[in-house]
């Protein structure tokens, strides 16, 4: 299989020049630019306030049409303001913008009591554009148009592979040699620049073109978690900002579901432990992060609580979460010695052996009732929630049927002759029996 991803490599490397000669030329980047963009803008959005008739500059961002993020965060803008004739913009502004009104292309102003903002939009000559900020939007189209290739690719490929076995395999291979080169990505970083990986660039330095590396190699992980996701690797660990995260509205769900739990009276060592999936959500950062098995797990367990709380009024008891952790099948060994606790004291408070014995039993007919999906888990190394408790009861009902007939074996003296009957009674009706959170 061929390996697709030497562009990224050389990138990362610093080794490719997309140049064979001309090294020396400080154009080389902005001829290379203006050959894939016929036209270049440059989008100007300031705030001003205006006393005794004199404008004074609040703020002002300027963003070129070439850079990745001028779609998301500084053209929209232009649709949520009202337009304007160029010649009714105050000449003032425009000094204090230092802007050549002939060079501008439209604007469009929001006026509010206190403030006013103008949204500019003007030609702007890629030979202009300075050594750097060019080179990084050569460096975003060339990353750009690979990034099509490789998914034409791989579309490709695998509309030519004759089974769901070599597909799956294909897709495992090439996820994890994305995943790799994201790796390596992070190594190059210290931890303040992690932490700026999705910053806007503005200094537009060979660190800003390593971040930019990484978002594209992220753009092709989500293409394989948005057309492959039943063929991709679920052990391997979801990237930083996964498509997924938003698909599943996972940050509003948790937030809800976080501040019910901690307004409700359930038991704080319960909460505590089935608190455990929703910290595993929200830390899921640069220096933590856990695999799509576990992210799909951890949305099934969050949607669970999140549906219980909305049909109930937007509360939860302990009731609602019995039921929830047997549905999503949440097999910690944290909660399975919160549930064996809850039965040894209640088994401590009964001194007859029989009647410990009919309690673990009715706990065996509660377990046994709860419904719980087998297909998923918490932890796939261990039985289920309801089978680890039905072998710990089932052991402890052997172990105490032993004891009751070693006690039955030492005694000296029947008690009742041949033809006497006498039932053992507890006194406990089975409505009195302790209550075991089950």
């Amino acid at each position: 299989m061929k390996y697709e991803l030497q562009l990224f490599e050389r990138i990362i490397s610093g080794d490719l020049s997309p140049f064979t000669d001309g090294l020396q030329d400080p154009l080389k980047y902005n001829r290379a630019i203006r050959k894939k963009h016929e036209q270049c803008f440059s989008y100007t959005v300031a705030s001003f306030k205006k006393v005794k008739n004199k404008f004074s500059l609040i703020d002002k961002k300027v963003m070129s049409s070439l850079h990745p993020l001028a779609e998301k965060l500084v053209q929209p803008q232009q649709n949520l303001f009202k337009v304007a004739d160029i010649q009714d913009i105050a000449p003032d502004a425009y000094k204090l913008l230092k802007l050549n009104r002939q060079n501008i292309v439209n604007v469009s102003y929001s006026q509010l009591p206190n403030k006013t903002t103008i949204y500019i939009k003007e030609t702007r000559h890629c030979e202009e554009i300075p050594y750097a900020e060019a080179k990084y939007y050569y460096y975003n189209d060339v990353l750009k148009d690979e990034v099509e290739r490789l998914k034409e690719t791989i579309k490709e490929a695998v509309f030519t592979h004759g089974s769901s076995g070599e597909t799956e395999e294909y897709i495992h291979k090439q996820q994890q040699a994305v995943i790799n080169l994201c790796y390596q990505v992070i190594k190059m970083l210290d931890v303040d620049q992690q932490g700026d990986i999705y910053k806007s660039a503005t200094e537009f330095t060979d660190i800003d073109i390593l971040n930019l590396v990484y978002i594209k190699l992220e753009v092709l992980l989500r293409f394989f978690e948005k057309n492959y996701f039943n063929y991709i690797n679920k052990n391997i660990q979801v990237p930083y900002r996964s498509a997924l995260l938003k698909i599943y509205n996972i940050t509003e769900k948790l937030e809800f579901v976080k501040s019910t739990l901690l307004k409700s009276n359930i038991n704080g060592d319960l909460l505590k432990i089935i608190y455990v999936p929703f910290l595993k959500l929200g830390a899921i950062t640069l220096e933590e992060r856990i695999s799509y098995r576990e992210l799909i797990y951890c949305n099934l367990y969050l949607d669970a609580f999140y549906q219980s709380i909305k049909d109930h009024d937007n509360t939860i008891v302990e009731s609602q979460v019995k039921t929830i952790v047997y549905q999503v099948n949440y097999n910690s060994l944290d909660l399975q010695n919160f549930k064996v606790e809850i039965i040894k004291n209640n088994l401590s408070k009964l001194l007859e052996l029989t009647d410990r014995i009919d309690h673990l039993y009715l706990c065996l007919k509660v377990i046994n009732q709860r419904s719980c999906r087998l297909n998923i888990s918490y932890d796939p190394g261990l039985p289920s929630l309801k089978d680890q408790l039905i072998t710990w009861v089932e052991e402890e009902i052997n172990y105490l049927n032993k004891s009751l007939k070693l006690a039955a074996s030492t005694e000296v003296t029947n008690l009742f002759s041949d033809h006497e009957h006498v039932k053992l009674e507890s006194g406990l009706s089975v409505a009195k029996w302790p209550s075991c959170v089950l």
